[in-house]
């Protein structure tokens, strides 16, 4: 009497599968880490790529904490978390300066404009609270760095952002920006400069394209990343290749067993493509697939601590 059909074959998997549990779980996490080191290698090199790569600012001047710098802009528009933080009290005192000159110089345009900011993570991207009016500094089709995050407003956000330790500070409590961004002709810009690093907690830098190019550490950091992947490969690799070399011994045995009640050889042939199915390319795939949520979730993490 011959035992066939795809029932048959996933009951013989299950049983199989169950008589040599640790091995089972040992290549579908395997499998699993195989996928999420691939995609997660991928998704770093791009991050790196992206952090040192050369940007289009659009703005003039970016006033920011002192200690930070415009890589650390950078890494905190990636990441949507702020390294540093100053008062607002700083951003309306420029406001209050610009309408100021404006009006005892009769000029119909200020001579430079001032826009806060505060990055945050949300949904899984970086999005951008921010203090002004944005349509002073952002126009359609713009290719700077902004232009590809979500602006939403500071007023409406910060209640929820104030529930964060990194929102917060004990002398300005949740009124806090990470910097201001400033518009304007070279010669006020830097005599504004020159008062900022002289009078305030915060550090003013004059953006230029590609302040933050440094090929160099895009190759060192490169390399430590293929070296480390290379590393986690040599160490999962050997694991899948032994496992698969067990199992497959053990599906032997079964085989010659199974032949005696009437398997034929298409039969094998499913539940050996079964076998690599369940345990191979569903859990690389949901390493592939979870890599992402993974480093978010981690990134969220690095975010509230």
């Amino acid at each position: 009497m011959e035992i066939t059909g795809q029932p048959m074959i996933l009951k013989t998997f299950l049983i199989e599968s169950r008589r040599s549990f640790k091995l089972v779980f040992t290549l579908f996490l395997c499998s699993f880490l195989f996928g999420f080191a691939a995609f997660s290698s991928f998704e770093l090199k791009n991050y790196i790529e992206k952090l040192f790569s050369p940007t289009e600012w659009g703005i003039d001047l970016a006033i920011l904490p002192k200690g930070t710098s415009p890589e650390s802009l950078k890494r905190s528009l990636l990441t949507g978390r702020p390294e540093g933080l100053i008062p607002v009290a700083l951003f309306k005192t420029l406001q209050a300066q610009i309408t100021d000159e404006q009006r005892k110089s009769s000029l119909t345009q200020p001579t430079f404009k001032a826009l806060g900011f505060l990055p945050y993570q949300k949904n899984g991207s970086t999005q951008i609270a921010i203090l002004g009016n944005p349509e002073d500094f952002f126009v359609k089709d713009d290719r700077s760095i902004w232009s590809s995050i979500k602006l939403t407003d500071w007023n409406q956000q910060i209640d929820d952002l104030s529930n964060l330790p990194n929102y917060k500070t004990p002398e300005w409590g949740s009124q806090v920006l990470m910097g201001i961004l400033i518009k304007g002709e070279s010669e006020p810009l830097l005599k504004l400069k020159e008062m900022i690093n002289r009078r305030t907690v915060a550090q003013a830098w004059v953006m230029k394209a590609g302040i933050s190019t440094d090929d160099q550490k895009i190759n060192q950091l490169e390399t430590a990343l293929y070296t480390f992947t290379c590393l986690i490969f040599l160490c999962l690799v050997p694991g899948l290749i032994l496992s698969f070399i067990i199992l497959s011994a053990r599906r032997n045995e079964i085989f010659i067993v199974l032949k005696e009640i009437g398997w034929k050889q298409a039969s094998q042939l499913q539940f050996i493509l079964l076998q690599i199915v369940i345990l191979f390319l569903i859990p690389c795939t949901l390493g592939v697939f979870t890599s992402p949520l993974i480093l978010n979730w981690v990134n969220y993490l690095f975010i509230l601590g």
